[in-house]
């Protein structure tokens, strides 16, 4: 079901942008309140194995966001992701 949330990885735009576990994700910044939130980090790290930050999430109908930017709420405002697989290293 389209409705279930479901485990991806993101990657900030910025790779310097650690987000905060707990984030709230939506795939328009600029809904009216209140917001449609579609899921949550569950986890967020600096990786120096990937040079970059990486988090994890649980996102409503997340495999076919596959590649898809959307938002995660941060302390400024929001901060722009991609969905993607939920593995970094091989």
């Amino acid at each position: 079901a389209s409705d279930r949330k479901q485990l991806v990885g993101l990657v900030t735009l910025d790779p310097e942008i650690v987000l905060h576990d707990g984030a709230q994700l939506v795939l328009d910044k600029e809904q009216s309140i209140p917001m449609d939130m579609r899921g949550h980090v569950t986890s967020s790290y600096y990786s120096s194995n990937c040079s970059r930050s990486i988090a994890m999430a649980l996102l409503k109908d997340g495999r076919n966001l596959l590649g898809k930017t959307i938002y995660a709420t941060t302390p400024e405002g929001f901060a722009e992701v991609r969905v993607a697989e939920p593995k970094f290293l091989d």
